[in-house]
């Protein structure tokens, strides 16, 4: 439903079936459906991929006058993207197999250690291999033009990353698709914060365009495209930070007072003051991913403090919240200094002002 609004023709989002075999090329599956390759002793890593695209999905995607040479018309990619390695390869789909209008795919991929890194996006794509502008308006036309996709399988080349204060992940979803995220489906990203989650996961909304997608995940030559993308973001980043800075805090606070209640009704007689150390664990705070984001950033949150650590958890334990709204406070000026919105915006501006100045009114 989303992906209409951004295409002229007639499109399949995620209506391509797109599968690894993980036994081939000794890679491991996760219970989330993903895969990591933990072997290191070769130095390429390969295993065979598959797709179907089902007669459904053809008949919303070509003429009728077309079905019948689905096969000579049509080209079948594999996309692998990976930001760490700053690569992108294109792996080509061999001719199908045909079975009552199904096409099934297959391919080898390969991906060399010294090029991939990190995480590595895999994703089925389809599109035109030649052109027929006597379709109907409603039918992709061009040669190349984009008409289907599956979702995206992630591969871990050195394993998943261990938490940091910044250790999130990333999934591009449709938030009109998913039941979850429709009512987001206006918004670029949606923080995920649920406590069962071993780390909160960042949705960027699939719906805003493949121009959004390419911009946030490609990597540009210095010139304005790169600008734009640094601005983007340095938003994002901002935004993101501030909400993960907060959780961190607030979680901490309720944590303390918990620790501090918990301790005088089972030593109401104790007249020692027992308090949660930011660096300890207790209840609930034993989630690594909001006491690292507050052990790193604990200096920019208390500017000035000869001891920012001691002076959170003295303001986290006091009953009056004064001084840890304050620190709620500055969670703004960490985050624009994390992400350097300031100078990526200042970039932006000096560069508008250039192109067009505009007229001056003096008040």
């Amino acid at each position: 439903m989303g992906s209409k609004l951004f295409y002229p023709h007639n499109v399949g989002d995620n209506s391509i079936q797109f599968g690894i075999s993980p036994e081939q090329g000794g890679l491991i599956q996760s219970a989330d459906g993903n895969f990591e390759a933990t072997d290191t002793r070769d130095e390429v890593v390969t295993f065979r991929a598959g797709a179907v695209l089902d007669s459904s999905v053809m008949r919303n995607i070509l003429h009728e006058s077309e079905i019948s040479s689905a096969s000579d018309i049509l080209s079948l990619v594999i996309v692998c993207k990976s930001r760490e390695s700053r690569s992108t390869e294109i792996f080509q789909f061999g001719p199908p197999d045909e079975n009552n209008g199904t096409l099934r795919f297959g391919t080898n991929v390969s991906l060399d250690r010294s090029v991939w890194k990190g995480e590595i996006s895999l994703q089925a794509v389809l599109s035109r291999q030649i052109s027929n502008y006597q379709l109907p308006t409603e039918y992709g036309r061009e040669k190349g033009c984009k008409l289907s996709w599956s979702e995206e399988r992630r591969l871990f080349f050195d394993g998943r990353a261990k938490h940091s204060g910044t250790d999130i992940d990333v999934r591009w979803d449709s938030f009109e698709q998913n039941e979850d995220l429709r009512m987001y489906s206006r918004q670029m990203f949606h923080l995920d914060l649920d406590p069962v989650r071993v780390r909160p996961v960042l949705y960027m909304n699939r719906d805003l365009g493949e121009r959004f997608e390419e911009l946030i995940e490609s990597t540009f030559s210095p010139g304005d495209r790169s600008r734009d993308q640094r601005t983007v973001e340095a938003v994002i980043q901002s935004q993101v930070y501030g909400l993960l800075l907060t959780a961190a805090l607030e979680s901490y606070k309720t944590a303390a007072r918990d620790f501090l209640a918990n301790h005088n009704q089972v030593s109401p007689d104790d007249e020692e003051t027992h308090e949660l150390d930011l660096r300890d664990s207790d209840g609930i705070w034993v989630d690594s991913w909001k006491k690292d984001i507050l052990l790193r950033h604990a200096g920019q949150i208390c500017p000035g403090e000869s001891d920012p650590e001691e002076y959170i958890r003295r303001c986290a334990h006091q009953s009056d919240d004064t001084d840890f709204m304050r620190l709620i406070g500055n969670v703004g000026d960490v985050t624009q200094q994390i992400s350097n919105l300031s100078d990526a915006m200042r970039t932006r501006f000096v560069q508008y002002a250039a192109e067009d100045p505009g007229d001056v009114l003096d008040g």
